[in-house]
């Protein structure tokens, strides 16, 4: 096949893909962009070029899923002493080195992991190894490409079914973690109404566990999941706490409501509007997505041209699978999120 065949094949395929994705009837110039976008990969790596769907391999994001447990879990079983708790931190913690070993990619970061491994096994130093697990998640985001949100909006009403269908024999029905399995299991299902749990919980931080499971308890890896879907029941776990809402939410983009506590939208927007966040997503509209792809040419170009191949081959599969906003700009939670421009 020549190389013009291939660039008109990877440019079908994926304006096919974002037309499914955001219901957008015509794009020619999100067919054109994509057209740049297979033609930039098939420079960068000189091979057939595939439209895959954001992320990194599973255990990069396998270790992140541990450290993110880890961060938020680590500090209370130090704190309560619990024997149970903390064999069940130790486990996790060891469980993120083999992975970190094998992947070539990672391996600045093996001394990190084993350093913060150390330290749980000796069940010490509580907030520096929370601490440290920060630092290393977005670390190992930012090298790995690994998606921190959805590339549209997630379908809470396929969430809700998901949750009825899978979760609700051990959360319970409304997510008090008081399913008819409950009594049995140790540690208890978490209850998605409790401060606790909720306190430094993250749709991004659900979606891992539901992708991995948690080693050492009764939450297994749903892997027949989608990845829409295993996003539809984390955005979905946000909504069981909340109530009605009876206005449209102030505008926040899917990034970071992906990436952000309760607490933290609470700090950013105010109490009274996390309700509605949660229970009213943003939508994505056609003009939001052609400013999302232009800034990401633009980020492609600067990293090809500063000798970083690698980096600007993040860049491309970022720009293909995930869009949302017309700038880019870091966002008040420390990651990276697509914003709407305002229209004056």
């Amino acid at each position: 096949m020549s190389q013009l065949a291939e660039w008109a094949t990877v440019a079908h395929t994926a304006a096919s893909h974002l037309k499914a994705t955001f219901n957008i009837r015509r794009l020619p110039s999100i067919a054109l962009f994509v057209a740049l976008v297979g033609a930039l990969l098939l420079a960068l790596r000189g091979r057939n070029a595939q439209v895959v769907a954001l992320g990194a391999d599973r255990d990069a994001q396998h270790i992140v899923a541990i450290l993110q447990y880890v961060e938020s879990d680590y500090p209370a079983a130090v704190a309560s002493q619990d024997a149970g708790e903390l064999a069940e931190q130790r486990s996790l913690s060891s469980e993120a080195t083999a992975p970190a070993e094998r992947l070539p990619s990672v391996a600045s970061f093996v001394s990190r992991i084993a350093s913060i491994d150390a330290r749980v096994r000796r069940g010490e130093d509580a907030a520096g190894v929370s601490t440290d697990c920060a630092s290393l998640i977005d670390d190992l985001v930012a090298a790995e490409g690994i998606a921190r949100a959805p590339s549209a909006p997630p379908d809470i009403d396929e969430g809700a079914r998901l949750f009825a269908q899978t979760c609700a024999s051990c959360h319970g029905t409304t997510g008090h973690g008081d399913g008819v399995a409950a009594a049995s299991l140790k540690p208890r299902p978490a209850n998605f109404f409790s401060e606790e749990v909720m306190r430094d919980l993250t749709p991004f931080k659900a979606f891992n566990v539901v992708r991995f499971g948690v080693r050492g308890t009764s939450m297994v890896p749903f892997t027949n999941f989608t990845e829409q879907q295993r996003w539809a029941l984390a955005f979905y776990l946000f909504r069981l706490r909340q109530p009605e809402c009876d206005h449209l939410p102030p505008r926040v983009s899917i990034d970071r409501l992906a990436n952000g506590s309760d607490d933290e939208l609470a700090s950013a927007v105010g109490r009274g509007e996390v309700a509605c966040l949660r229970r009213k997503l943003p939508q994505l509209d056609a003009p939001a997505l052609l400013g999302a792809a232009r800034t990401r040419i633009e980020e492609v170009t600067r990293l090809a041209a500063g000798a970083d191949p690698r980096g600007a081959e993040r860049a491309v599969l970022v720009a293909g699978s995930r869009s949302g906003g017309a700038r880019t700009d870091r966002g008040s939670f420390g990651v990276l999120v697509l914003a709407p421009r305002h229209r004056a």
